[in-house]
């Protein structure tokens, strides 16, 4: 079906973007996984398709390829390389990947899909390869391929503006349309913060809500496809660690201009107001399977549940509730969800979100919220409520932001190999990004004079001495999670002299023991303790 979308923004303007069908894109994006991609039908610009998450990358030069290819590598040991150049069997099973020589120099490495390992020295050695190595494409099958988030283009937000027209086209795919708050940090004075580093946004309460299909990001990047027409008016506030604050208000309609096609649905079931196309049934959960309607109550698996400030017991309003998950054709995506102001239901909960019926027995869901600290609770999947016509209850009391706490990373990782066995411990949410992993975060002067510090991390099937090390000295090993296969908070508390002023790293690796350890981690975290 056909739809057109107009979008009013107040203060912005908003970029507009190619639909298209979601599994041919899906099954096109599979296909050509790893391949560097030449636009015949243009100027021969070259593009390459991320394995990891079937992303297309514009590499507009051989430098840019380089910077590109080097970026979204993987880090391997001299002995994997050196399997791997031996075997074309084994290389064949990593085609497509970008490999760096971590016990080196970083050199980089691209595998071929014939097996071959080509070494990129430089920009120049890389162009040649972008050249030898790519296949031509039409416009129309490249634009079936999602573009990566960074080379979507981000309408910059001003703080005084005008209403500005766009009009877009419905899709059905998943699209990056993103707007830039981060100006609204020059209406805080620099002069009175003492990491000028640290800023957070969030909605702010006196007002409503951004479009359905649409959440704010910490960093202050508003994204999504608005999916339902309407009127939002709602507060960008932004925060610094002291504490002060300011916000604008900002107003986006969306208003359909077609009338929705009507269809049959079956029984004890409705069209959806969220996709035409299919239908809800009044248990909560969607489906296209008109044959056996709402019996087949284990295609979703609705959450409900409240999150509330632990001190007030307030709602919390504009939170980000995420879970990471690979799709049944291991693409990593994820489902994010925003909670309330206000009860959305007869028993108080503030949020809701649908989940796929193919995800691991335990999974981590991840809250959040501009000025509270971030954080994650293991839930259980289990199908039987729904099909009891029940959801799964998960609340969040939120804790404030202090300078007492350093979150160093909020986003899921998966260290690894992907090679793993056994039914509990081996239950991922992501695909492995890798064998090693880095953090950059910063320090101030009073958070040193702390008598304690402890590192507090939420980790899944780690089982070997996976070794930890803070700004170049050991800090401990990532060697224990629950053994049933759920996520589990760990705190240990490290010498606090391995911290420094200023900028600080972290590194965690998978220890080799027989195999890579492949173990999944999430929310971060420095906590200074009297």
């Amino acid at each position: 079906m056909s739809k057109r979308l107009i979008i009013f923004l107040a203060i912005v303007a908003i970029v507009g973007f190619v639909p298209a069908h979601q599994s041919r894109a899906a099954e096109l994006a599979t296909k050509l996984k790893g391949r560097i991609l030449l636009q015949v039908e243009s100027k021969g610009e070259a593009w390459y398709v991320n394995p990891k998450d079937s992303q297309r990358y514009y590499m507009a030069n051989g430098s840019e390829a380089y910077n590109i290819m080097c970026g979204l590598g993987v880090g391997i040991t001299n002995i994997d390389l050196a399997k791997i150049k031996a075997s074309k069997t084994l290389a064949e099973k990593h085609q497509g990947k970008i490999f760096l020589q971590v016990e080196s120099k970083g050199e980089a490495y691209y595998i071929n899909v014939d097996g071959t390992a080509h070494y990129l020295k430089d920009g120049e050695a890389a162009y040649n390869i972008m050249r030898q190595l790519g296949l031509g494409i039409k416009t129309d099958d490249l634009i079936k391929i999602n573009l990566s988030d960074k080379d979507t283009p981000t309408s910059t937000v001003p703080i005084v503006g005008q209403f500005i027209t766009y009009e877009f086209k419905a899709a059905p795919t998943k699209v990056f349309i993103k707007y830039d708050f981060s100006g609204l940090i020059s209406l805080l004075d620099p002069a009175g913060n003492t990491n000028p580093a640290m800023y957070s946004f969030y909605l702010g309460s006196d007002a409503g809500f951004y479009p359905v299909g649409t959440f704010l990001d910490i960093d202050g990047i508003l994204k999504g496809t608005p999916t339902r027409a309407g009127t939002n008016k709602f507060q960008v506030c932004v925060k610094d660690i002291n504490g002060r604050s300011d916000c604008r208000m900002y107003s986006l309609t969306v208003t359909s201009t077609t009338v929705t096609a009507k269809i049959s649905c079956p029984v004890n079931s409705r069209q959806s107001q969220f996709n035409s196309g299919m239908c809800s049934c009044n248990t909560g959960y969607e489906t296209n399977l008109a044959g056996d309607g709402c019996l087949v109550a284990q295609n979703r698996m609705t959450v409900r549940g409240r999150i509330v400030d632990k001190e007030t017991g307030n709602l919390v309003a504009g939170a980000t509730i995420k879970v990471a998950y690979q799709d049944e054709n291991g693409i990593d995506k994820s489902i994010v969800a925003n909670s309330s102001g206000a009860s959305i239901d007869l028993t108080g909960n503030n949020y809701l979100m649908y989940l796929p019926y193919y995800l691991p027995d335990n999974i981590a869901v991840s809250v959040n919220a501009g000025e509270y600290l971030p954080a994650v609770m293991n839930v259980v999947i289990d199908s039987s409520l729904e099909r009891a016509g029940k959801y799964q209850m998960v609340n969040f009391n939120l804790i404030s932001i202090s300078d007492k706490t350093i979150v160093i990373d909020n986003q899921l990782h998966h260290l690894g190999t992907n090679t793993y066995s056994g039914a509990v411990n081996s239950q991922f949410q992501l695909s492995a990004e890798g064998l090693q992993y880095s953090k950059s975060f910063m320090v101030n002067k009073q958070q040193l004079q702390s008598p304690k510090a402890f590192l507090v991390i939420t980790s899944k099937g780690a089982q070997n001495q996976n070794p930890m090390t803070l700004n170049g000295q050991a800090l401990g090993a990532l060697c224990y999670s629950p053994g049933n296969g759920s996520f589990g908070t760990l705190q240990w508390e490290f010498d606090m002299s391995l911290l420094k002023e200023g900028l600080n790293q972290i590194v965690v690796n998978s220890e080799f023991n027989v195999n890579y350890d492949d173990f999944e981690f999430i929310n971060m975290m420095i906590e200074f303790r009297s």
